[in-house]
């Protein structure tokens, strides 16, 4: 094998890599959401720690409907329903969250302490027209549920404009 070979066998590797992680990054795109650390301005060592983690994560969802609603459930562990603020900006649910949990426990010699704290914001689009005044939503053993009433055609307004 000569070298040129190797080198085109190498350059064909990488960008079948690059493709694939490109192809992946495109259909999760959606159910990927970013978390954006709390800072305490006073603690230089909680910013260092910070800007080193990965603060991306996949907050999975499940959209579907029936005849009169479109169901949303996102699983969000480790939440209270208070920590929650949902939005319907048009054909978009927009869930935005403050994160705070903590677990530790002791394993033989060791101590071990977990913490995640951040805020996050996911939008996820509806398939349908929602009524935004009769959305509900329950928060039950880290999922989320969204209830949102859709809009039948008889619900729908025409309003006739007269031409002057």
């Amino acid at each position: 094998m000569s070298f040129q070979q190797l080198r085109s066998g190498i350059n064909l590797a990488w960008d079948r890599l690059v493709n694939g992680w490109s192809d992946l990054y495109d259909k999760a795109a959606e159910a990927i959401t970013e978390f954006i650390p709390h800072h305490d301005e006073q603690s230089t060592d909680k910013k260092r720690l910070s800007t080193q983690s990965n603060s991306w994560g996949v907050l999975a969802a499940e959209v579907f409907d029936d005849e009169n609603q479109v169901i949303v459930h996102l699983e969000v562990p480790g939440m209270e329903a208070d920590d929650f603020e949902l939005k319907v900006i048009n054909n978009t649910l927009i869930v935005k969250g403050h994160k705070q949990s903590s677990r530790e426990h002791q394993q033989g010699r060791f101590h071990i302490s977990e913490r995640a704290y951040g805020i996050f914001e996911r939008q996820i689009p509806l398939p349908e027209k929602i009524i935004g005044d009769n959305v509900s939503a329950s928060y039950e053993r880290g999922v989320l549920r969204v209830e949102l009433p859709r809009v039948l055609p008889e619900q729908e307004k025409t309003t006739r404009i007269k031409v002057h």
